[in-house]
This record gives C-alpha cells, structure tokens and sequence, in this order.
C-alpha cells in the first residue's frame, strides 16, 4: 500500500536498513540498477516496511518486486567483532587447516539455522568443478582474513568428499 516495499534482510537484527538514507534497487532478471531515496523505514514483522521516494503506488513499485535492496558500503555500520557482511564473503578464496584450496565462495544462502556458503571449486582430481555448500559456523570457519580475501575451514569428515 502507498508503494511500501516488504524488505526482506538477511539479518534482521543488522542495523543497514534503519541508518541508510539511499539504497540501489538491483532487479533480479535484468540486472537493472537505480539509486532511490528512502522516504519512509519501519519494521513490520521481521521485515522492514520502505517507502522509496518516487514510488508511491503498488503499480510504481510492480516493475522492482523480487529486487534485491544494496547500499553503498561507506554507508553500511561496521561489522561487529566476529561478524562480516555476506558482500564481504562473496569472492573469499577458501582453504581448508591442511591447505587445501576449496575454491571461491559465490554465494550466501541465509537460511534459518545458519548462513550456508556456496564455494564453487576450480575442480577435483577429476578436473570436473563441483559446488560445495559450506554452513558458515564456529568451528567449521576457523578464519576469515578479509584483507587477503581468504577464508580458513575445518569442514567435518564427509562434508566435502565426493
């Protein structure tokens, strides 16, 4: 109603939405990317309610639902201690304690019971690549090294064996 977008976060407990004054609205299929001003933020029920400035109607709003909602990182809190944003793992090169490279990390799911990261290896002894979900957990994520893009793993027996 009155063009309000139903936001759905990846952490509702993360402050972003409430301290952003402007986010991109990135649409899913297109790719398509514009910059709106936030006129109106509310929480409704684990989601945040936005009003977008420009948008004032269900049928201005129809042509962005199923967008993703970015912010720019200089407006986005610091992480507090122990915690990263998930644009920050995407791209993590992942290893595990023995030196073993995983590959990369192109996605993070964010389910119910945990973060689960989505690691596209650059292939196994078999040469052929494989996906490996990764639940994004103490003690599994041993280290997270975000200046030198790397990420420690200790994956229990069985969890990334072919």
């Amino acid at each position: 109603m009155r063009g309000l977008a139903r936001v759905k976060p990846f952490n509702p407990a993360s402050p972003t939405l409430t301290t952003c004054k402007q986010v991109w609205l990135v649409h899913e299929r297109s790719g398509r990317r514009t910059s709106f001003r936030i006129r109106e933020n509310r929480r409704h029920k684990g989601h945040f309610l936005l009003g977008f400035e420009g948008i004032d109607s269900l049928t201005a709003l129809e042509p962005w639902i199923g967008s993703f909602v970015e912010a720019d990182t200089d407006l986005v809190p610091t992480a507090g201690a122990g915690e990263v944003y998930h644009f920050e793992v995407v791209g993590l090169e992942v290893r595990t304690v023995a030196g073993e490279n995983l590959g990369t990390v192109t996605e993070v799911m964010a389910l119910p019971a945990q973060d689960v990261w989505v690691i596209h290896s650059r292939g196994h002894a078999d040469g052929k690549p494989r996906e490996i979900l990764l639940p994004a957990v103490e003690p599994v994520v041993c280290e997270i090294d975000l200046a030198a893009r790397v990420a420690i793993v200790d994956p229990p027996p069985g969890l990334i064996d072919p």
